[in-house]
């Protein structure tokens, strides 16, 4: 599946493109095609799991204020939408999950009542 997209370049940038085609007897398209593709692949790796994980995740928040008021302070894994473990010491569950869950997708965080930092990119610069 593709989709098709219109792209302002600037003209000297453009050229270098068009070069960079021509070199090496090419469209255009493929080669933007193709460092779009690369600088993604590198700057921007995504696992396979990433479903599973906001669906971990997702439990968590759904089950948040129960958890808060039972482990505040502790840290808990959440494994198949439902909390499975729980330690105040994080090396120690990670060393459950890990025996337990050798495979499989645990969402793993301290349990507090602070509201989760939100991050924000306002730009991406693509670094050859």
């Amino acid at each position: 599946m593709s989709t098709e997209v219109t792209l302002t370049l600037p003209d000297t940038v453009y050229r270098q493109v068009e070069a960079t085609a021509r070199r090496n007897q090419r469209t255009v398209i493929d080669v933007l095609t193709d460092t779009v593709t690369q600088a993604f692949d590198s700057i921007f790796d995504i696992s396979p799991d990433r479903e599973k994980m906001e669906e971990e995740q997702a439990a968590y928040e759904r089950q948040r204020e129960e958890i808060i008021a039972q482990y505040e302070g502790e840290y808990v894994a959440v494994h198949g939408g439902k909390m499975v473990d729980h330690d105040p010491d994080e090396i120690a569950l990670l060393r459950r999950i890990d025996a337990n869950y050798p495979k499989d997708v645990v969402h793993m965080r301290l349990v507090t009542r602070q509201p989760d930092r939100e991050l924000r990119v306002t730009s991406a610069w693509f670094v050859k």
